[in-house]
């Protein structure tokens, strides 16, 4: 990375630290020049840092507005070729679209003086102590108001709500002081720690609102404001290096509308094809954790390749927008070298994945070219800005189409095959073991106890590492040669950092500040068993198995058009929030509930959501592994009941997060033990589709397709209730109370919806139950009412049969079938 982009990107994510200090009350005066001073004093007693190193990157943070910039002089002015003007323009690009008029007029009943001085941009007076409000509140024209109080960033969610107290000074006081302190620690003016300060900054910022004006709304978080204005800052140091323009002075400020309408940029999007094959593609031994282990791989997979392409363009993490589900956005420089190095990327990745996969994988590479005004959505009439992600998504299917070329169909007609030799797992003859594994099928083996740990920390480096199982190699991006990510210890990081052949590491879940190119990944990895018999021997009733896949609906759609007003008279107020800050703030809030979020959710940590359990109270986490969790999407296997219940709060957890804006569907097929894994992945996708195939989708299908189909209200509302008061009448025993009475009644119930006399079969049956007690008498009487009006109306005779089913699985001894069910 260049000396002038590593300083463009980090005065770029440290340019709004005055915000902070503002409403933390540590210092006085513009939010600017009160950010550059505290970043000098917290650093001055670093010996290790001269002010030299800093002046450039202080001097991004104190000049980043016009006012500044423009009467700098004598010992404060600024030069020319200053990355202070790359970051005031950048500044400008990601926040002018969103500093925009919120067209209404609030009362600000907080409980606190608002400042009668103007303190910005735009002469609007700033609320000291405004709330961050959820980017979900104008996501498909939601309407709703919730807001966020000032935090860190943890594994619990912080939901947004509408009935919270006033934040206070000492909200903020908290956040500015552990920053302080966290920057005191690593910060250093090189690039081999930007991504140690992304993890602080997204620590301390993530809700925190970029703007306090009460003209303007403050849904985008300071974090995602700063680090779009690192990913612009970033571009253009590198565009203007490659076009050797040297004052930036008169390139970005005295002709600032024409560089604003060059195309500068490249959107960039890549997405693998062939991810379901590839993670269902084992056998039933040891499938949890072989499933684990490619789910892990492809995850590392994409993030290698993102580093790479990064490291290739000469860009950090700023420049990523979206990671997830096989998917990524970049903002990149519209330069040559930036253009040169993804088409020989391109080839080089799937080269290495035709050699190591065959056709089974493919990565898809697409960008567009674009002018900071396309990206501010400028002019709104024509909507360029959501069009770069139609062109996009268009370029993507066109690339899947035509994906081989002549050399490289050859290379895959030419590959040998052994009749007589076959991996027992995906079929290939390549490189067989001992064991009848490929040497990726015993790769995925030897990682899966590592995979499955919560400690994970990963060393990339150059070199194949000698005599160890532990490691993964990964696709060759940048024409060097393979890499290999080697599970290792903090020490073991430290130790490959500073060799000669460490290249970055990664830390799962926990971030690790302070070390060189140290990225954190965030993943869903929960997991209370490894093995398909004890989830199943930990199920309540019936020994069994429960596989759950999820999938937010219409995601696509909200991610292109989402923040669209369809019904605005004006192309300006129809595109007004349509912004590249809040398409930023909106991806991450997703990846944060998949990848990081659900881990406390499944572990019953989440005090804000109510955990369901079909019986009794659980205690302690859900009986369940994570799959996968990333995205957008989810595949959990688990104790059956416990994954009927995990997944009732991920959608409840997900409505409250996204307050009601998205939804999700899923499928849960309940299956033996020992039935093939990619079966059951297989037959669970069908559920999860009848689920997408309602109209409104937003919908949960268990068993089968024919008839156990409910919004997730219904099956709340509707099922569960009825499992409950099935419960509290029949014993669970053989007898005329018990299962018998049960099968026969479920029977019945079938039958009821094409032949009215069973119908009368069942109230002579419900009859024939009836206790001789008084008191049970009059209880059992309600409870034969309602299974008559059960039986008698069709939904609710649906969800009388979906309710049986569940409990009977609830009641059945372990030694029983359930297919006479």
């Amino acid at each position: 990375m260049r000396k002038i982009t590593a300083e463009c990107t980090i005065g770029g994510l440290l340019h709004d630290v005055g915000k902070l200090l503002y409403r933390a009350g540590i210092e006085n005066g513009h939010h600017a020049p009160r950010g550059a001073k505290w970043l000098k004093d917290i650093l001055r007693n670093r010996d290790d840092i001269k002010f030299g190193e800093l002046r450039n990157i202080l001097n991004c943070v104190h000049f980043h507005h016009s006012e500044y910039l423009d009467s700098a002089y004598g010992s404060f002015a600024v030069s020319v070729d200053s990355p202070a003007y790359i970051v005031y323009i950048a500044d400008n690009i990601a926040a002018a679209a969103d500093r925009r008029n919120d067209g209404v007029d609030k009362h600000y009943d907080t409980g606190a003086e608002t400042e009668k001085t103007p303190e910005g941009n735009h002469g609007a007076p700033f609320y000291r102590y405004e709330r961050l409000k959820s980017v979900f509140n104008l996501l498909n024209e939601n309407g709703t108001d919730g807001v966020y109080l000032p935090r860190t960033l943890s594994e619990t969610a912080n939901y947004p709500s509408n009935t919270l107290r006033n934040a206070t000074q000492e909200d903020f006081k908290h956040l500015a002081q552990g920053l302080g302190k966290e920057l005191q620690i690593f910060f250093a003016p090189e690039n081999e720690y930007i991504n140690s300060l992304f993890g602080a900054t997204e620590l301390f910022f993530s809700y925190i609102p970029s703007s306090t004006s009460h003209n303007e709304r403050p849904d985008i978080p300071l974090y995602d404001h700063c680090k779009i204005t690192a990913a612009v800052a970033a571009c253009i140091a590198e565009y203007l290096a490659e076009n050797k323009i040297t004052d930036f002075k008169k390139e970005l400020r005295r002709n600032e509308k024409s560089f604003k309408d060059k195309r500068a940029f490249l959107v960039f999007s890549c997405d693998f094809s062939g991810i379901q094959n590839f993670i269902y593609t084992v056998e039933s031994k040891g499938a949890l954790k072989a499933l684990r282990s490619r789910s892990f791989t492809l995850e590392l997979f994409m993030e290698h390749v993102v580093d790479e392409i990064l490291d290739g363009c000469g860009l950090s993490r700023a420049n990523l927008i979206y990671s997830g589900g096989g998917h990524a956005y970049m903002l990149l420089p519209n330069t040559a070298t930036a253009k040169d190095f993804l088409r020989a990327a391109q080839k080089r990745v799937n080269r290495w994945l035709m050699d190591n996969f065959g056709a089974a994988l493919y990565l898809a590479f697409a960008w567009r070219e674009c002018s900071a005004y396309e990206l501010q959505n400028v002019p709104a009439e024509k909507a360029p800005y959501p069009q770069i992600f139609r062109d996009l998504s268009a370029e993507l299917s066109r690339v899947k189409l035509s994906r081989y070329d002549a050399e490289a169909l050859r290379s895959l007609n030419s590959r040998g095959y052994d009749a007589g030799r076959e991996c027992r797992v995906c079929g290939t003859s390549d490189d067989l073991t001992d064991d009848g594994l490929c040497r990726w099928c015993r790769r995925f083996v030897d990682i899966s106890n590592d995979a499955l740990r919560r400690d994970v920390i990963i060393a990339v480096v150059k070199q194949k590492p000698n005599g160890e199982r532990h490691f993964i190699e990964l696709p060759d991006v940048s024409g060097e040669g393979a890499r290999y990510a080697v599970f290792t210890d903090t020490n073991g990081a430290r130790g490959y950092a500073a060799s000669d052949f460490g290249v970055r590491t990664y830390s799962k879940n926990k971030p690790c500040t302070g070390l060189n190119y140290s990225t954190n990944l965030y993943m869903g990895d929960y997991v209370s068993e490894k093995e398909m018999a004890l989830l199943a021997e930990n199920a309540e009733g019936i020994r069994r198995v429960a596989v759950c896949r999820a999938d937010v609906d219409n995601l696509g759609r909200a991610f292109i058009e989402g923040f669209v007003r369809k019904g605005a008279e004006s192309a300006e107020e129809r595109y007004r929030y349509q912004t590249l800050s809040r398409t930023a703030a909106f991806s991450r809030q997703m990846s944060m509930f998949f990848k990081y979020h659900i881990n406390s959710i499944l572990a019953r940590e989440d005090k804000a959501v109510k955990p369901l359990e079909l019986s009794g109270g659980g205690e302690g986490g859900r009986n369940l592994l994570i799959v996968y969790s990333g995205g957008d999407d989810v595949f959990i296997v688990g104790g059956w009941d416990d994954v009927v219940g995990a997944a009732c709060d991920i959608e409840a957890a997900f409505s409250k997060y996204t307050e009601g804006a998205l939804s999700i569907s899923a499928g849960i097929g309940i299956f033996g033990e020992k039935f093939p894994i990619y079966r059951a992945a297989a037959l669970t996708g069908e559920l999860e589709e009848a689920s997408k195939s309602i109209e409104g989708k937003g919908c949960v299908t268990l068993f089968d397709t024919t008839g156990h189909t409910y919004r997730w209200s219904k099956f709340r509302e509707g099922v569960l209730p009825k499992v409950r008061a099935l419960a509290q009448y029949i014993d669970g025993g053989d007898n005329f109370r018990g299962k018998a009475f049960l099968y026969r009644l479920l029977s019945l119930g079938r039958r009821a919806g094409t032949d009215r006399l069973d119908i009368a079969r069942c109230a002579y049956l419900l009859a024939r139950a009836e206790p001789q007690e008084k008191q049970a008498k009059e209880q059992y009487a309600r409870f034969s009412a309602n299974v008559m009006q059960w039986i008698m109306d069709r939904n609710e005779r649906a969800e009388f049969i979906t309710a049986a089913y569940l409990y009977v699985y609830l009641i059945r001894q372990r030694s029983e079938e359930p297919n006479d069910v």
